[in-house]
């Protein structure tokens, strides 16, 4: 595909000084970095590329007179070649029938005009509390000039004083300190990209190909942008061999068409071989976008784990059906087709027999390897699928699948009048406040996956189980949201 990206130049005035002095020693210099907006640079004769303290900038190569003659470089004809950038031109001496412009130093570093910044905020914070605590402050400018052809930068010295101490700091470059408010639509636009699609940074363009077999990617930023659509100002641009590509252009709502106002670049490949079949349209009106699983509950659509709907009645109880579903498609367990009908209140003809039937023929073993059993057990001979299903029954089909074992130690408590062997669960405790109430056949499962952790968006780790207000609440039906989370949590950290 072709590259059409045009160079991008950060807009700042930036003075280089040596070591800084320790704060309010005498005659402090800082150096200033202030005023940033990026430009697509078409350069003029007498223009080059430099690099910088590893930054790119504008040489700032020659000074343009104009003298009446039609090709040479009035402001006029500066701003025609320049007029989709905001450049600093500006005009210097005053010779009559001759302006003399200068094209100043452009920066392409974000990141250094935010530290930049920051370092003269500092400054600035310092100066009033000196004057807080006494000191007059002074200020002096001195605006820029042209000596021979030589740009000297104005400055601006704060003088303050206390009786006999006198602490002077002198800012540099102060007549270009003139757009501090394209620093903040750069802060904007950052502080947007964090939001909606976790950045921290703007990066190499996303291509992302339509005639592509994983969607995952192109629903998941389909989805980021048409929930945050009115956060956006978007530019489309036909782009590649015959316009075969979409290159889609994110600026924040109501901010300049620069480069540093972008939010993101998209290039979308093969816009004609889209397969919309395998499009996610996840509708912006939903019942779920004020709960606390919105997230995962998203994610899980994206991902083709539930289905795509407005309405996913997140509060509702989930029936073992249900729950079938979400554990093998969260989980990646495969299903087909059997000739097994392993409970009699399933066939065939169910909608869910394919889960349910793939959950059964999933095994686990015991610690030792001795015994296998099936992830799903019903009574023996039933299913109850239109049941709710209770956060302990969850509890145990999830370990299972977790660890590959069964989480249900049995010991012999006795013998029948053959003398056979009565085996019973081993009452585990648990940390929850209610474990009295769970029962013995899910305790040990329960009290496992309060030990399982997981890593959390924010980086923090959690365990899989860790109940409301210390109370598991075992018996109680398991709503869809938090059974998606349960199996969503668990399935992140199964053990291989």
């Amino acid at each position: 595909m072709k590259n059409k990206k045009s160079i991008a130049m950060a807009m700042a005035a930036v003075s280089t000084l040596g070591a800084v002095a320790p704060a309010f020693a005498d005659n402090v210099e800082s150096r200033i970095l202030v005023g940033n907006e990026s430009v697509d640079v078409r350069l003029a004769s007498g223009y080059t590329l430099k690099t910088v303290e590893g930054k790119t900038v504008v040489a700032r190569e020659k000074i343009y007179n104009y003298n009446g003659a039609p090709n040479d470089r009035s402001k006029h004809t500066l701003k025609n070649e320049f007029k989709d950038c905001k450049i600093l031109i500006e005009k210097l001496g005053t010779t009559p029938n001759k302006d003399v412009f200068i094209l100043g130093e452009k920066v392409t570093d974000t990141v250094s005009v935010s530290q930049e910044t920051a370092k003269l905020n500092a400054l600035n914070s310092e100066i009033a509390t000196y004057v807080a605590n006494g000191y007059t402050k002074e200020e002096k400018e001195i605006k820029g000039s042209i000596t021979g052809n030589t740009y000297v930068p104005g400055n601006k010295v704060v003088t303050l004083k206390k009786g006999q101490d006198t602490k002077k700091v002198t800012f540099t470059n102060i007549d270009v300190l003139k757009d501090d408010a394209s620093l903040t639509e750069v802060e904007q636009a950052n502080a947007l990209r964090k939001e909606v699609f976790g950045e921290d940074q703007l990066t190499a363009e996303t291509n992302v190909n339509l005639e592509g077999k994983d969607y995952s990617r192109i629903n998941e930023l389909k989805y980021k942008i048409e929930s945050n659509i009115a956060k956006f100002d978007i530019v489309k641009d036909e782009t590649g061999a015959a316009n075969k590509d979409l290159k889609v252009t994110l600026y924040k709502k109501g901010a300049k068409k620069v480069p540093a106002n972008i939010v993101k670049e998209i290039v979308f490949e093969n816009v004609a071989k889209v397969d919309n079949k395998l499009l996610v349209n996840i509708p912006q009106s939903n019942d779920f976008n004020n709960h606390w699983a919105k997230t995962q509950i998203v994610d899980a659509m994206l991902n083709g784990q539930v289905d795509a709907s407005g309405s996913f009645r997140p509060q509702e109880g989930i029936t073992r059906a249900e729950f079938a579903k979400v554990a093998c498609t969260v989980f990646g367990i495969t299903t087909n087709d059997t000739n097994t009908e392993p409970f009699n209140d399933v066939s065939k003809a169910d909608w869910f027999y394919k889960y349910v039937a793939a959950l059964y023929q999933k095994q686990a073993t015991t610690a030792n390897g001795n015994e296998t059993q099936s992830v799903i057990q019903g009574d023996g001979e039933n299913f109850r699928p239109n049941d709710k299903i209770t956060r302990q029954e969850v509890a145990v089909i999830v370990a299972k699948l977790q660890s590959k074992e069964i989480k249900d130690t049995m010991v012999q408590v006795g013998t029948d009048s053959k003398g056979k062997p009565i085996m019973g669960h081993v009452d585990v405790a648990t940390k929850f406040k209610d474990d009295s109430s769970i029962a013995t056949w899910a305790d040990e499962s329960v009290a496992y996956l309060n030990t399982v952790k997981y890593a959390t968006v924010e980086g923090k780790d959690k365990f899989v189980v860790e109940g409301d207000n210390g109370y598991f609440n075992p018996t109680q039906s398991i709503t869809r949201a938090e059974a998606l989370v349960m199996v969503q949590r668990a399935a992140s950290v199964a053990i291989k």
